[in-house]
Order: C-alpha cells, then structure tokens, then sequence
C-alpha cells in the first residue's frame, strides 16, 4: 500500500457525481410523494430530520476509521489499516442495531415532542419503522463506502451509488403508486424501496471490495490490542461527529420551531433544503477529498503542501457555493414548482433563496475547515465552536427572529445564516494560527 497520489480533482469528480445522482434521485423521490400526497411530503420531512440525526452516531466510527487510515497509509503503518477496517464494521453494526431499537420504541414520544402536526404522524410513524429496520445495513455499507474512499477508490462508490439510487426510485415507482402486481403503499413504499435499494447495495460493497482489497479481512484481525485500538478511535471519532451530533440535533429544534408555522411552511422548508443542497453539494464532495488528501499528507509531516490543500479547497468550494445559490435564486419560481404551484409556498421560498445565497457562503467554508481541521488531528475546536455557535446563534436566534420579532421561516433562515458566517470566520483564524500542524494522530513508523 503506497502514498496516493494528490490530486484534489481526481478525487472530487466522483464523490460530486455519486452525491449529485443522489440528490438528483432524492428530488424524483420526493416528487413522486408529493404527487400522492402533500401531507406525506412533510411526514418523510420530520421522519428524515430525526433519521439523518441518528445516522450521524455510524460517522462517529467511519469518520474516525477514515483519519486513522489515511494517516495510517501515509505513514505506510500497512499492518494498522485492515485492524482498524473490521473493528470499525463490527462496532458500527452494533451502533445500528442500538439505533433501529431506539426508534422504533421512541418514535412517538419523539414525534410528540417535535409537536408534529396530526394529519401527518401516521405516515411519519409509517415511514420511520420501516427505516428503522434497515437501518443496521445502512450502518455497514456506509462504513464500506468510507472503506473505499480511504483507499481512493472514488470511481467505484460511484458507480454502486448510482446503481442503488435507480434501484430505489424504481421501487418507488412500483410500491408509491402500484404497478401490476405491486399494492400501492404510499409512503410506506417509499421507505421499503429505500431499504431493499440500500441492501442490494451492500452485497455489491461487500464483493467488489474483497476482489480489489490485497488483504483478506478477517475477525482475527482485531488483534488483542483491540481495545486500545477501539479507544483510539472513539478518542476520535466522538469528539469529530460532535460537530455534525450537534449541527442536527440543533435542525430537530429549528424544525419543532418550523412545525409551529402550519404545514404550508413546513413545506417550503423542506422544498427550499432540497434545493439549497445543489448549492453545497459540490463543497460536500471536494470537503471529502480534502479530508483524504490531507489525511495523507499529514500523516507524511507534508505541512507545506497541505496549507496549499486546503487553501485550494475553500476558494473553489465557495466560488462554486455562491455561482449555483445565485442561480437558484433567481430561479426559484421556476425549480419550486416542480413541487407546487401555491403563490404563498412560491413567494416565501424566493426570500429563502436570497438569504441562502449568505448562508452558503458560511457552509462552504464550514464544510472545508471541518473535515481538515478532523484530519489534521484537531478535533476539539471544530465540535466546540459548532455546539456553541449552532446553539448560542442558529436556535437561539431561530426563536428570537422567527417567533418573537414574527419574522417567520425567513427569521429562521437568518438565524441559520448568521451561525454559519460565524463559525466560517473563526474557522478561517483558526487555521491560519497553525495549531493544526502539531495534533498529529499516529506515531512516525
């Protein structure tokens, strides 16, 4: 196992394409509810919030798993990587079978709690037990999805993903509405499509990666020092998913505080953050290739060259997020009614659009500094200053400007806006104080 070679285009094209084809599918996934029922749009809305939540506890493993192995790797410390591959797959499995227990024995007093309104819980309840029972494979395939990617093997995660997503919105054709054979089920077909997708998935993950991989993976590789190995990452990964734990545990509560303004803005909300992905995707994808690339070059004491990295990585990332937010803005008619045609849903996510073209200004610079800073080994601030700021600034705020001042969805939008540009700032002397330089993981071998 050699150093990979550092290119930062090479590495982003295909995770940008893999997480395009999925919000691309993802959209399709939500029109086709939309045409069956509005109501369901904003059940699989609330359901997701509390699912993309729990989904991030599997990060606290593979994002650990991830900067381990690419310092591993630049390091050439060869013998650490396939330990730390089967403990990360064992522990995660584990992590996803706690998850489905707790949601499907919670869900209602979650759903309580979140204040969601009536005529949408069944099918939110719906929705979320059926994921729920999934949620184990979910848990290992997206730690052989980040087993790839430490590897380089970009290309190959695309092409699965890709697959996964056909399989899925193929399935929502036949189980939304009922074709032939298939009982028309609604939103429960939405979430069993999903499932069955992501399992087919799996097995594909599972084979390509013994053909490619030089080393047999094994239980007997934990080793006996497992524990200490397991200590490491969680050393990691916990403080490292804080950042993301925190940032949607705080979007649970913006939408409990959403939830109050009736299911009409609900619905904008949830149609607005679609689309506003398409603005971050691109800082999502060469965020993730930052991480891998830096991964290795400090794991090679390459301090030089990963300033230029990173540097690299936020104007491109930022120069992109500003182009396609513009865009959308001053095509916000236009895209929302692919949704709906409501002259109120219509008029309120053009504001949303605007305000967002600020906010994506923040999470592109958030996305970058995140992952480096984890990569680099400075994993404190980064979840520090985003439960400060998610808190003290985006909820805080989302109450203040939304319910006091009565500003709404778009005091909501604010608020949001405002932590984002916050935390970019402090992220940006952060990294120019140059701490991260000495919070290397792994020992020289």
């Amino acid at each position: 196992m050699h150093l990979k070679k550092h290119s930062l285009f090479q590495y982003t094209w295909p995770i940008f394409i893999e997480l395009l084809l999925q919000i691309l599918i993802g959209n399709i996934d939500q029109m086709m509810i939309a045409a069956d029922s509005q109501n369901g749009v904003a059940a699989i809305g609330n359901a997701n919030t509390i699912f993309n939540f729990l989904i991030i506890m599997f990060s606290v493993i593979s994002l650990a798993m991830s900067i381990l192995v690419t310092q591993y790797i630049g390091s050439k410390q060869e013998e650490k990587v396939s330990q730390t591959y089967v403990l990360s797959l064992l522990v995660n499995l584990v992590i996803g079978l706690i998850i489905a227990f707790i949601l499907i024995q919670f869900q209602v007093a979650i759903f309580s709690w979140m204040q969601l309104p009536h005529e949408i819980l069944n099918d939110a309840k719906t929705y979320l037990t059926i994921i729920a029972f999934g949620l184990p494979i979910q848990a290992v395939y997206l730690t052989y999805v980040t087993m790839f990617r430490t590897q380089g093997w970009m290309k190959q995660t695309m092409l699965i993903t890709t697959l996964v997503n056909v399989l899925n919105i193929f399935g929502n054709y036949l189980l939304i509405f009922g074709i032939g054979p298939f009982p028309a089920l609604h939103v429960a077909g939405v979430a069993i499509s999903s499932v069955v997708s992501r399992t087919f998935g799996l097995f594909i993950l599972m084979y390509c990666f013994k053909r490619q991989y030089q080393y047999p993976l094994s239980i007997h590789q934990i080793g006996a020092d497992w524990s200490i190995q397991l200590k490491k990452i969680l050393s990691i990964g916990l403080p490292s998913a804080g950042e993301g734990i925190s940032y949607d545990l705080s979007q649970i509560v913006i939408m409990k505080v959403v939830n109050g303004f009736g299911t009409a803005v609900i619905n904008t909300k949830i149609y607005v953050s679609i689309f506003a992905t398409f603005s971050y995707v691109y800082a999502n994808a060469i965020s993730q290739a930052a991480q891998i690339i830096v991964g290795y070059l400090v794991g090679a004491r390459k301090y030089e060259e990963t300033h230029t990295q990173v540097m690299k990585t936020m104007i491109y990332s930022v120069v992109i997020s500003i182009l396609i937010s513009t865009i959308l803005y001053l095509s916000s008619d236009f895209v929302l009614s692919f949704f709906t045609n409501d002259p109120y849903v219509l008029s309120l996510g053009k504001q949303i659009f605007f305000i967002e073209i600020f906010l994506e200004i923040g999470r592109a610079v958030n996305m970058t500094m995140v992952r480096v800073l984890q990569a680099c080994g400075d994993i404190q601030f980064p979840v520090t200053l985003g439960i400060v700021s998610m808190w003290g600034v985006a909820v805080v705020l989302s109450y203040i400007f939304g319910i006091y001042l009565q500003l709404g969805l778009v005091g909501v939008w604010l608020a949001m806006a405002c932590d984002e540009l916050f935390r970019a700032v402090l992220f940006i002397i952060r990294w120019f104080q140059g701490g991260w330089k000495s919070k290397n993981l792994i020992s020289a071998s």
